[in-house]
């Protein structure tokens, strides 16, 4: 509505000017121009207001963020996109909130500053934000300064949008392509496409491998370039088929690569280009060279495997998921009775278990065996004639990949005779359990913080002479002191090495060391132990078993003599080595530590001697003593002082009362007992020859255990004995026999000689052949030997009308 119209303004302007009218003119004027300002004033309002409402719809419509902050990065202002882009459901939220409080890195800010400051402007700077939910996001951020009508820098304004899921799909595109470059990259079958004329447009590295190349190498050329012409017109035929029908297909195929045949599954699909034509064929081969090799292989094993259960002596029996029977080999036909055909298909319990023992194992057998794919368990079965017996199966299991099918390989072993053995066994180491009650085996512990003994068994006192008492009294140093001198460090090492250890607690360790006892011999202990540790895993305790085990190493220290006597006597054709050898046996053997071995002749001289821990001057000085007149040898060869096969006479029977020219002096020996070895006591071993007469003798004194001898020591002694005379009777043999040859040999020459020599033409046969002729029978008929040595030679001289 306007407050003034043209016919008004028209009256106004036709008034005559005179003073009076010029107010009323002014007047009017003034009136026009407040009416035009009101009316610009409003159309300026509604323009505004319009202005408004599209800037607020394009705000609030937009997905892009609007803000404006101070320099300080207080926000001063944002649109609802960037609201609703921040996570904030509410202006009020970010009222006093600071630009530095969304973002995740605060030198992705201090950048955006550097670049107004530089640029006076960032585009397209992308940064990462967190919003008021926690979660983050990637922005692309435009921003620029905010100034006042006089350029002054009051703050930034700027722009941002959520390009989360852009970046997301970006990073998603270049992984799908990564991945299907390494998938084509890194298939190992060969990859390739080649277009209607067979010109190659790609190809994977795997195809460029097989041809001893790269990619690049390849690309660009033909079929025929590559392979062999009528393997390159095989492959194009079935290239074009799939140009012209735009179906792929597959098939094997036949290639010659670096000379040698190759066998591929090959498969060929069309590729359309842009206009919708095949613009190219993909092919995919897979190489089946190894693969058909290994399935005839396999072929070639499973016949074996085959052979291999019907021949194996173990019980081999496979079930289906039912438990139904569907493989039974020979022996377990053997084992129950039943053949083959009478239980294939049939249920594995109904025929072989016992009614009293079945159980939720094959009640429920596909359950369990789901569980226990590999299993082993024992348990019987009931043969065909009723006869129960106990096997011991193990079970593996092949699960089916294509269905929820599998098959149980179980193979048994029968184990009847040996659970009766193992109940008898049970029943033997009850009874010996019950022995060990009064067992004769020294049980210890050593605390290991004290060095004492905290326990000792009354069997210390039968085994080394000392009590309980006196072993706990001096500790482990006491014990470490009556370790022989040899066996000191090892022990002490041993020792040392145990308990600075990380061997597990309760692990069981053995040692064996030689000990002194309170008469002053040495035994042999074998020390069986554990180690204790505390909740620290420090060493605490050695809980032990220790066994008097002398008599066992004397053995093994025998056995070992023993065997080195053999040995060496192999190696040697002189005797006084071999009588040598033999003194040495008696020492190694750990029986006596002074040993004389000699041989006599009928006059009692002694004709070889060997001898082991006495001085060459004292041996020499006996053998060249008189021999023992025969009322000595008589006293000394009575049955009373026999011990199998030879004599021990002891300084108390008075036979040595004078001395003989060969006896050798002995140390002094302080007598313990009746039982002790004692200063002028002698033991000889007579040497037996094949007339059951006296060859020789050995003797011996100062015995390592200081004891008189025993039947056993008698019998080692008489065996060193045996091995070594057996071994001079073999030098001397073959001395004879040597002798005897060279006799022989000597003879032949002679004889040879002999018949060269005579006048008379003479012919020596020997199975129809003439094998010697002398110079006469040359001389007399032309022929030499070799021409006469034929079967034929004697019918070259005689005629033949004479032949008869």
């Amino acid at each position: 509505m306007t407050i003034f119209n043209t016919s008004i303004f028209a009256t106004y302007i036709l008034l005559p000017i005179s003073p009076g009218n010029l107010e009323m003119i002014l007047l009017s004027l003034l009136l026009l121009a407040l009416a035009i300002i009101l009316f610009l004033g409003r159309k300026y309002y509604i323009l505004q207001h319009n202005s408004k409402r599209q800037t607020d719809s394009i705000l609030n419509n937009i997905q892009d963020g609007v803000y404006r902050c101070d320099l300080d990065g207080n926000l001063i202002w944002v649109s609802p996109s960037a609201l609703k882009i921040l996570g904030v459901d509410s202006l009020e939220k970010v009222e006093h909130a600071n630009v530095n409080d969304f973002y995740v890195d605060s030198t992705q800010r201090e950048e955006l500053l550097r670049r107004l400051r530089e640029d006076g402007k960032a585009e397209n700077y992308e940064t990462l934000l967190e919003r008021m939910d926690g979660r983050q996001i990637f922005v692309n951020c435009n921003a620029s300064y905010w100034r006042d009508d006089n350029g002054k820098i009051l703050g930034i304004e700027g722009v941002f949008r959520d390009i989360t899921e852009q970046k997301r799909t970006k990073e998603a595109l270049v992984e799908s392509e990564e991945k299907y470059r390494s998938l084509v990259e890194g298939a190992a079958e060969v990859i390739f496409s080649v277009n209607y004329d067979g010109v190659f447009l790609f190809m994977n590295k795997i195809a460029a491998r097989r041809l001893d190349g790269i990619p690049e190498n390849f690309i660009g050329k033909t079929m025929w370039d590559l392979f062999p012409k009528h393997i390159a017109d095989s492959q194009i035929v079935s290239i074009r088929n799939v140009f012209d029908s735009g179906i792929g297909r597959s098939s094997e195929t036949v290639t010659i690569l670096k000379g040698k045949k190759h066998k591929y599954i090959t498969n060929l699909q069309p590729i359309k280009g842009n206009s919708g034509k095949i613009s190219s064929v993909l092919g995919v081969a897979q190489d089946i060279t190894s693969f058909v090799k290994a399935q005839q292989d396999l072929e070639i094993e499973r016949d074996f495997v085959k052979s291999l259960i019907e021949t194996a002596s173990s019980l081999i029996v496979c079930l289906d998921k039912y438990a139904t029977i569907t493989m039974f080999n020979k022996a377990i036909e053997k084992l129950t009775g039943y053949s083959r055909d009478e239980v294939l298909g049939k249920s594995w319990a109904d025929i072989f278990l016992p009614e009293d023992h079945c159980h939720h194992k094959i009640n429920n057998f596909e359950d369990w065996i789901r569980k226990h794919p590999i299993d082993s368990l024992e348990g019987q079965i009931k043969t065909k004639s009723g006869e129960l017996r106990t096997i011991l199966w193990s079970n593996s299991t092949f699960f089916h990949p294509d269905s929820d099918d599998f098959t149980v390989i179980v193979v048994g072993q029968d184990i009847t005779d040996r659970k009766i053995a193992e109940q008898e066994r049970i029943e033997s180491e009850t009874r010996f359990n019950e022995s060990l009650e009064y067992s004769r085996d020294i049980l210890y512990r050593l605390n290991l913080k004290t060095n004492t003994y905290d326990y000792m068994s009354e069997a210390v006192f039968d085994i080394s002479g000392f009590t309980p008492e006196e072993i706990i009294a001096g500790g482990a140093d006491g014990v470490n002191a009556r370790v022989h001198p040899d066996d000191r460090a090892l022990h002490i090492n041993y020792r040392n090495r145990l308990t600075e250890s990380d061997w597990g607690e309760r692990a069981t360790y053995y040692i064996e060391s030689r000990i002194k006892t309170k008469n002053g011999q040495y035994i042999w202990l074998g020390d069986r132990h554990v180690l204790v540790r505390d909740t620290d895993g420090e060493p605490l305790y050695i809980v032990g078993c220790a066994r008097d085990i002398t008599g066992q190493k004397k053995t093994e220290i025998r056995q070992k003599a023993r065997l080195e006597l053999l040995n060496n006597l192999r190696h040697t054709r002189d005797i006084d080595f071999c009588l040598e050898l033999g003194c040495r046996a008696v020492y190694d053997s750990g029986l006596f530590e002074r040993a004389v071995l000699t041989m006599h002749n009928d006059k009692k001289e002694i004709i070889n001697i060997g001898y082991f821990g006495l001085e060459k001057a004292i041996v020499d000085a006996a053998r060249n003593a008189p021999a023992p007149g025969d009322e000595l040898i008589k006293k000394m060869t009575m049955d009373e002082f026999r011990i199998s096969n030879s004599y021990f006479i002891p300084v108390e029977s008075g036979v040595f009362e004078t001395d003989f020219d060969r006896r050798i002096a002995q140390d002094h020996f302080e007598n313990a007992d009746d039982f002790s070895w004692r200063t002028g006591d002698e033991l000889f071993v007579p040497v037996i020859n094949e007339q059951n007469k006296i060859d020789g003798w050995l003797s011996v004194d100062t015995p390592f255990d200081r004891n008189r001898p025993t039947l056993e020591t008698v019998g080692i002694l008489e065996e060193i004995v045996d091995i070594v005379t057996q071994k001079i009777r073999e030098i001397k043999t073959q001395a004879i026999l040597w002798e005897k040859h060279k006799a022989l040999v000597e003879s032949e020459k002679k004889y040879r000689q002999l018949i060269d020599s005579s006048p008379d033409a003479t012919a020596i046969f020997q199975n129809g052949r003439i094998v010697l002729i002398n110079s006469a029978f040359v001389k007399l008929l032309g022929y030499t030997l070799e021409e006469m040595g034929g079967e034929d030679g004697f019918m070259k001289i005689i005629q033949k009308d004479e032949l008869k």
